[in-house]
């Protein structure tokens, strides 16, 4: 997966459905519309997380891409969204004479989910009871458990040393 280097947030999102056949015409006129104030001029809204929030790009279970997993046994890899290119909303357009913060358009934040520490877990939320995975191993960008016995299906929840909370 490859994200669009020209995604702005900071603009509604459309769809278009093509007719490709011989005579027919598409009327294709939507507007696209800016959902966040100044959104065409300089300092932007902060629209993003704050830097360190714990986010969950993507789930792999059993060695494949997705989050399926053959039962009990089963390994998961949890793995972290990283480092994200944000709007800077102290941006405050190009200039020579000012090189610091202002002058660029956008900031990179990280959402990992920092060190295995006391108050962190990962688990199986089913009916809201929390199977924890065993054999965890823990990292800033990877998060790896093993299905234990007992677990049913449910959203998977991790919980990090900061309060942090994120489910699939």
């Amino acid at each position: 997966m490859i994200t669009d280097p020209m995604y702005n947030p900071q603009y509604s999102n459309f769809c278009y459905t093509n007719a490709y056949m011989p005579g027919t015409t598409d009327y294709m006129d939507t507007p696209v519309l800016p959902i966040a104030a100044f959104a065409a001029g300089y300092n932007p809204v902060d629209c993003a997380y704050p830097d360190a929030t714990p986010a969950i790009k993507r789930v792999d279970g059993d060695g494949q891409f997705g989050p399926y997993v053959n039962g009990v046994g089963s390994t998961l890899t949890i793995t972290a969204l990283g480092d994200v290119s944000v709007p800077n909303n102290a941006y405050s357009g190009p200039s020579p004479t000012n090189l610091g913060l202002a002058n660029q358009a956008t900031i990179t934040r990280h959402y990992g989910f920092g060190t295995q520490g006391a108050g962190s877990s990962v688990g199986i939320l089913s009916n809201g009871v929390l199977t924890p995975l065993s054999n965890v191993h823990w990292t800033d960008t990877t998060i790896t458990g093993t299905v234990p016995a007992g677990a049913t299906t449910g959203p998977l929840t991790v919980t990090t040393p900061g309060g942090g909370c994120v489910t699939t």
